[in-house]
């Protein structure tokens, strides 16, 4: 994310969200030439300093204080290099120029104002820059409810800990820290203030920007042009929505992902196509927490070092031992269920169901299981959801289903299989937006033929008055364009 006065420049997500919800981040890297950055202290005597956190999904929010005032949870985000505060909680700031930021396809007006404090638990930071800015629309996209994010101010004063199975974060004093026995050292480089290291991806090393404030992994589109032999192909389109609509966001499969002495395989990712402002070109992508929250890292921004130790996940048995509530949602609001979603476990999946939960609960957007699987392109889960006779109607709170999502998505078996299990073909959403419309949108010629046969009403408007036609020729599918035309023409 960046700001400049009186500028409009293209920038992530997260957090959204996205989605901010997004696969591959969710709010955003922050720059801002003229900031300067503050000091940190620890206590006195102190050489850690452990704060708890609260999780949602695989992102992690840290309490705080600004200004000495308690202003909730506070995203943990290594992709951003400035510290960001809800305009709502900025009171008592001074404010010092104005800008705008393009997040997700819209506008949003923002401040960079003076803070005197920002403390952590006990670790404090002094005076410095911080962006206000209105994160009721990030946080709608994400599905969070944070007060803020934490980046490089943070982040670069001291050694830290970041702890994803026991939700903690930990501040180490420089002069005393010991890195930590048993866990791998990676070379690190600081690249705009947001941390990177090499991992490969089906066997083509690169450097990855590590960002605790993205849900999922990226790749780089120059990444993949400039490395032939990857051949990823696309096999979805996610939903994404963004403050200024929807947007498309391929999905490729990688067949082995190797970080920090592990290898995770089969791992779904994001596409950031070619110059994306946030996505520096000599750059392989973004690793996220679908990757992350297996490890406790520790972070060195001084020595350039980062020290993972991976941690085996919980089995759902284990937690059924525990007597734990396998219905119980985080801090976002998200379920077990919604998390094996997200990180496209469908072993997981498979023994939360066994176990007996409700998998047709939706969550505080209103999407149940199977449509966050079809929106996000699990598709492993959302056809075992489906088989076990998930509700194929249910809509989320702007009106989506997931057979829209499927027509979105492009996978013509799981599109099909949606059909002959009745989905409604002429399901519109709160704007209008039908199936036929999603499938002109990401350019599906094959789900349109079969929506048309089907009888969809090819000449149906939204109440902006968007229609079919209108939104191929927008996105330039010719190919959709005259099937179109043919269909109208037979009448």
């Amino acid at each position: 994310m960046k700001l400049e006065k009186h500028s409009f420049i293209n920038v992530r997500r997260s957090l959204l969200l996205l989605h901010l919800l997004l696969l591959a981040t969710i709010c955003g890297c922050v720059s801002i030439p003229t900031v300067y950055y503050p000091k940190g202290s620890l206590p006195f005597g102190t050489n850690n300093v452990s704060v708890g956190l609260e999780r949602g999904f695989s992102l992690l929010f840290a309490p705080v204080k600004l200004n000495g005032r308690d202003v909730g949870h506070f995203l943990l985000d290594t992709g951003s290099n400035v510290n960001v505060v809800d305009m709502s909680l900025s009171r008592g700031l001074r404010r010092l120029r104005q800008g705008h930021i393009s997040e997700v396809g819209g506008n949003l007006a923002a401040w960079l104002t003076k803070a005197d404090s920002l403390s952590i638990g006990q670790m404090k930071l002094g005076k410095h820059g911080i962006v206000s800015m209105d994160m009721g629309t990030i946080n709608e996209i994400a599905g969070n409810k944070a007060g803020g994010i934490l980046g490089y101010p943070v982040f670069g004063l001291f050694p830290w800990t970041i702890d994803y199975a026991e939700q903690e974060i930990i501040f180490h004093r420089p002069s005393s820290f010991v890195p930590p026995t048993g866990a791998i050292s990676t070379p690190m480089q600081i690249r705009d203030r947001r941390p990177c290291i090499r991992a490969s991806i089906n066997g083509t090393i690169g450097w990855f920007i590590l960002d605790t404030g993205a849900t999922g992994v990226t790749v780089n589109e120059v990444f993949i042009n400039r490395n032939a032999p990857l051949s990823l192909d696309k096999y979805y389109v996610q939903i994404h929505r963004g403050a200024g609509g929807r947007e498309m966001r391929p999905l490729v499969k990688i067949s082995n992902l190797e970080f920090c002495g592990h290898t995770f395989n089969r791992i779904p990712c994001a596409v950031a196509p070619e110059g994306l402002e946030i996505m520096d070109s000599q750059l392989a992508g973004i690793i996220g927490g679908l990757i992350l929250q297996h490890f406790r890292l520790t972070f060195d921004y001084n020595k350039n070092i980062l020290y993972a130790s991976y941690n085996r996940p919980e089995r759902i048995s284990d937690m059924v031992d525990r007597g734990l509530d396998l219905q119980a949602r985080d801090f976002v609001g998200a379920s077990a269920l919604d998390r094996a979603i997200h990180n496209f476990d469908v072993d997981c999946a498979r023994e939360l169901i066994t176990a007996g939960i409700n998998f047709d609960e939706p969550d505080r957007s209103g999407r149940t299981p199977l449509i966050s699987a079809s929106q996000y392109g699990a598709l492993e889960i959302a056809h075992l959801l489906i088989e076990k006779g998930a509700r194929i109607e249910a809509k989320d709170n702007s009106g989506v289903t997931a057979l829209m999502a499927a027509s979105f998505g492009g996978d013509m078996e799981f599109f099909d299989k949606l059909i002959e299990r009745g989905a409604d073909v002429n399901a519109r959403d709160n704007n209008g937006m039908g199936t036929l419309m999603f499938a002109a949108i990401a350019g599906h010629i094959e789900i349109a033929k079969k929506l048309i046969e089907k009888g969809v009403d090819t000449e149906a408007a939204t109440s902006n008055g968007e229609t079919a036609m209108k939104l191929a020729k927008h996105y330039g599918h010719d190919d959709l364009v005259r099937l179109l035309r043919k269909a109208q023409s037979k009448g």
